[in-house]
């Protein structure tokens, strides 16, 4: 199973999306020309889906990507940025 906090609630908003748009697994499945498997390993974190997907998956079931997006806001990253560079970062040369 694919963990990690953003993750799961990519995974969680996807399935609620799903749901709030009336649909089956397989009813999704069917406008996203691919089987109730893709949906199901989604959904239950045994596959990743990428932005393209995402975004296919939001307008199938009647959500603005965007607005989808914004529901994931509050959530936190999956580990820490990394520091801003310093002074003594540039004059070492290192990128």
């Amino acid at each position: 199973m694919l963990y990690g906090q953003v993750y799961g609630a990519i995974r969680r908003l996807l399935r609620e999306i799903r749901r709030e748009a009336g649909l089956t697994q397989m009813e999704l499945a069917c406008r996203l020309r691919r089987g109730q498997s893709y949906v199901s390993k989604i959904e239950r974190g045994e596959q990743y889906i990428d932005l393209a997907e995402f975004i296919d998956w939001c307008r199938a079931c009647g959500v603005m990507p965007s607005e989808a997006m914004r529901a994931l806001d509050g959530v936190a990253p999956q580990q820490e940025t990394a520091p801003a560079p310093t002074a003594a970062d540039d004059a070492s040369g290192e990128t």
